[in-house]
């Protein structure tokens, strides 16, 4: 019996989609111990044509017709046929032994959800300002390991027990990616629910993918945005809602940083060689975006 369903969601990106499954069939585990379900949400390029010609047993396409990553990932739970689902975004590109490696950790019944870790792949260049730092998450820990609270796994690369995906109540449709629409927390708002329910969520570096830097992040601007859209997120999930006194101390801090990181930036922008203005653009405004998102969406939670 297979024992892990991976799932990449697609919406529109068939050569990066192409790419992945490339990667995906280099994979050094037997091909009899997992399923793999591309799921088309509602894509207008060659994505159908793209997965077709992967298609073999243990392979199948599905179409999805309610816009949004939520949806689609639901979908591809639906159609698991397996205990495990592992969610891989549709413009990675996999190390040989991720699929190996899941299928391990798979086996283990102390362990609710694990995930891995992610570095950029330039695959439309990389500008002279453009630090890895603003296209990868480190989590500070270089071995396999539970995650403390506070810690979520990645997106990108997450595995969980399909049983618990359904007692979390599926992915929330309200977050994550729709369409064009930038959005996130739909794994974390899963991942906050089984830690509360004392399930171990697992985090192994060496579940490695390398996941593009897509052309709109290579502006300035769509890193204030995605600021701004985590913090609208992490409300929308749960993680940050409260009250006056809490709304408070987070718009003085807002403030405090704004200050702070502009003059702080604003000296690295004066001395340092390779710091330059899109740096301090972002270094300044980014995460004070993220926390007035908090106080906006909290204050009118309709939006």
């Amino acid at each position: 019996m297979k024992q892990l369903s991976v799932i990449i969601c697609t919406y529109n990106r068939s050569e990066l989609l192409g790419y992945c499954l490339e990667s995906l069939e280099k994979q050094a585990a037997s091909k009899n111990d997992y399923e793999v379900i591309v799921v088309d949400n509602n894509s207008t390029d060659e994505t159908q044509a793209v997965s077709k010609r992967f298609e073999k047993e243990g392979f199948k396409v599905v179409i999805e017709e309610q816009q949004g990553l939520s949806y689609a990932r639901n979908r591809g739970a639906y159609e698991a046929t397996t205990p495990w689902l592992f969610y891989l975004d549709d413009d990675v590109l996999l190390d040989d032994d991720v699929i190996e490696r899941a299928l391990d950790l798979s086996k283990r019944d102390d362990i609710g959800s694990f995930g891995g870790s992610f570095s950029p792949w330039f695959h439309y260049g990389q500008p002279h300002w453009f630090g890895k730092h603003y296209a990868s998450i480190d989590l500070q820990y270089n071995h396999a390991m539970p995650l403390p609270d506070g810690e979520f796994l990645t997106g990108c690369v997450f595995a969980i027990r399909k049983t618990l995906l359904k007692e979390a109540g599926m992915f929330n449709p309200e977050l994550g990616m729709r369409g064009k629409l930038v959005g996130y927390g739909e794994e974390t708002e899963v991942q906050r629910i089984l830690r509360n329910a004392g399930h171990v969520i697992w985090y192994d570096p060496n579940i490695h993918v390398r996941h593009v830097v897509n052309p709109e992040r290579l502006s300035p601007l769509w890193h204030i945005q995605s600021g701004w859209a985590h913090g609208r997120d992490r409300v929308y999930s749960g993680i940050s809602k409260g009250g006056f006194a809490y709304l408070s101390v987070i718009l003085f801090v807002s403030f405090t940083m704004l200050c702070i990181f502009g003059t702080v930036n604003g000296m690295k922008l004066l001395f340092l060689k390779k710091y330059y203005p899109e740096n301090w653009f972002i270094d300044t405004f980014r995460k004070v975006l993220k926390r007035l998102a908090i106080v906006y969406y909290n204050l009118i939670p309709s939006q």
